[in-house]
């Protein structure tokens, strides 16, 4: 699978799925302007692959490319984080995370967490461990979340 860009003034990504060299389809992810990061993940077991970049994460069926999701996240999207059983998927933004489950419904977004970026640094049990940027640049520190719902411990 790869995403080749559009032309400079566009936030246009052509995503091929392939197995050896029969494409199985292609689609163009439009993705609005604004965030730094743009990324693909294969998701076998939910039955899709994930597009994310500037605010907008989508979801497309495996087999054809049919979207299946197409959700905002705030300030931008960061990154995707499967748990280790990958039965949820984790969506990190600028300043908040956002967790799905197998079947593409959302089960919760944390309380801004960061003010502009956080990254995955493992799970642990019932926790998920993320470094969040609270005082640019380079201010990270250490945050925990109940991965049942999204809250730090009390």
């Amino acid at each position: 699978m790869g995403g080749t860009p559009g032309n400079a003034l566009e936030s246009r990504w052509i995503f091929n799925l392939s197995r050896g060299s029969e494409r199985l389809w292609r689609t163009a992810v439009l993705f609005d302007p604004g965030g730094p990061f743009v990324t693909s993940l294969l998701w076998e077991e939910a039955g899709v692959v994930l597009f994310g970049g500037g605010t907008t994460v989508f979801a497309v069926e495996l087999m054809d490319g049919t979207e299946r999701l197409r959700r905002q996240v705030d300030m931008y999207f960061g990154s995707f984080e499967l748990d280790p059983e990958h039965e949820h998927l984790y969506v990190l933004g600028g300043r908040d995370i956002q967790k799905f489950d197998r079947d593409l419904r959302w089960q919760w977004s944390s309380a801004p967490i960061a003010v502009d970026g956080i990254t995955m640094t493992g799970f642990s049990g019932q926790w998920l461990h993320v470094s969040a940027e609270r005082d640019p640049p380079g201010g990270w520190v250490p945050i925990t979340l109940d991965v049942r719902t999204g809250r730090t411990p009390r």
